[in-house]
């Protein structure tokens, strides 16, 4: 999930690289300076579709 602003959040597919640990490295499907949500995004996509 890309994070613009508290009305703007975009439901986006990536690509994985390579991950090593808990930090992952995305081949495909952001561009630099977006931000993400990486904790809870489950709970933050079930109330946007809601």
């Amino acid at each position: 999930m890309v994070f613009r602003g508290r009305s703007d959040i975009d439901t986006r597919e990536v690509n994985v690289l390579k991950t090593v640990g808990d930090i992952a490295y995305i081949k495909t499907g952001l561009k630099p300076g977006e931000r993400v949500i990486s904790k809870n995004q489950l709970l933050v996509y079930d109330a946007i579709n809601d």
